[in-house]
């Protein structure tokens, strides 16, 4: 690809990525900050390492139906989030990576944590539209499940990074 659709990337994911975070935490009435206010211990399910069914029923529970609608709301928007942000991960990796074969691992691991957060959000969507009617355990530890392998993903791409980043260093001090 040219210089100028990798710049075009990394705008389209940089403006994308902070809209979405502008979303997630800038918007008082529908993001995060109207989720503390229900539960000022609130915490997003999907940002923790793992949880149990009954810690994300609870988080439900403690929000409450207001909260619910927005959970769903966050999740979508989470949903794109994950696109833009496989868009800068791409770019980063492209920009960093000297390796052919490391470039490749990184785009790969990229690719796979936004479709893991993709799965993800559809299951916690699911999860949360169904509660209080129905507590779909199996789906709640299938997305719990998600978000480690998730996390998992985004160490092992940090990794990569600083891997080449040290390769970078090298090559520069030579």
């Amino acid at each position: 690809m040219s210089s100028t659709a990798w710049l075009i990337l990394t705008i389209v994911g940089a403006v994308g990525s902070a809209a979405c975070l502008y979303g997630f935490y800038g918007d008082r009435k529908r993001g995060y900050p109207a989720l503390k206010t229900l539960d000022g211990q609130f915490e997003l399910p999907d940002m923790r390492r793992s949880y149990s069914p009954e810690e994300l029923f609870d988080c439900f529970e403690k929000v409450g139906p207001e909260g619910q609608k927005l959970l769903c709301r966050l999740w979508r928007l989470d949903s794109v989030f994950a696109l833009f942000l496989a868009l800068v991960l791409a770019v980063v990796s492209h920009n960093l990576a000297a390796f052919r074969w490391l470039r490749w691992a990184m785009y790969g691991l990229a690719a796979l944590r936004s479709l893991l957060d993709l799965l993800e959000n559809a299951l916690l969507w699911k999860v949360c539209a169904a509660y209080p009617a129905r507590r779909r355990t199996g789906a709640a530890k299938a997305a719990s499940r998600c978000t480690t392998a998730k996390w998992a993903a985004a160490v092992v791409w940090v990794a990569g990074m600083f891997g080449a980043l040290l390769v970078r260093a090298y090559v520069l001090g030579k």
